[in-house]
């Protein structure tokens, strides 16, 4: 095969390659490009990610600045992109490895967008920590690039003050809403009809809370009154 070009590829050291690649090609479902047996050494694949194992007691050089001991991956944990996380999480709970952070939904922030990730952290055999990931699947509430802004904007509509931001009762200062156009604060809730499927936010709220509230889309209302938008599974 043609020689091969990458800009990082990490080199891990394994106690036993035989066991390391059951667990990299049979659960995590890489590919070996091409290995040298006589060294005890093989590059995977895995949809364009690039791994390097060899085993620890060669044959051949090793480098190190100090003796091996378990787990090896300390102090480090490799992110990969996957085209689908949950049937890699999958695979890895019914081959019973260790998981060390279940499924979970993470927001990133850069500058003043944030990107959502659904991931899971695993550990292998030697104990390196890799970081399995897909970007999440945008909503009808999200944007194209399953991103959010990390700011509210300001609304392009008219303001008008009102006494109370939320009721007569509440101890919240005088601040500026928006005007609702028609009629007053309501409380919007989904159907309870038994075959409903629709999912809704149930709050109480004027004008433009109002307004996310009709949609019927998955947004939340924080503690900084922001709506955001959640990834439904």
């Amino acid at each position: 095969m043609p020689r091969t070009s990458f800009k990082l590829t990490p080199e891990l050291e394994m106690a036993d390659l035989d066991r390391s690649l059951a667990f990299y090609v049979n659960v995590i479902d890489s590919r070996v490009l091409f290995d040298r047996p006589e060294e005890r050494f093989a590059f995977l694949d895995l949809d364009g990610v690039h791994l390097m194992l060899e085993e620890a007691a060669g044959p051949g050089r090793r480098f190190r600045t100090a003796p091996l001991e378990h787990p090896y991956g300390r102090g480090v944990n490799f992110q990969i992109e996957v085209a689908d996380v949950m049937a890699t999480y999958e695979r890895v709970c019914a081959a019973q490895t260790q998981v060390l952070i279940p499924l979970e939904e993470r927001w990133y922030r850069q500058q003043q967008t944030e990107n959502g990730n659904r991931q899971f952290v695993v550990v292998d055999p030697d104990g390196y920590l890799l970081r399995f990931c897909s970007t999440i699947v945008p909503t009808s509430c999200s944007t194209s690039s399953g991103t959010r802004a990390s700011v509210k904007q300001p609304a392009n509509r008219s303001v008008s003050r009102i006494a109370r931001s939320v009721s007569p009762s509440s101890s919240a200062p005088a601040s500026e809403v928006i005007a609702p156009p028609s009629k007053a604060a309501t409380t919007w809730r989904p159907s309870t009809g038994a075959n409903s499927n629709s999912v809704g936010l149930h709050s109480v709220g004027t004008g433009e809370f109002l307004r996310f509230a009709k949609r019927l889309c998955c947004r939340r209302t924080f503690a900084d009154s922001e709506p955001r938008c959640t990834y439904l599974v």
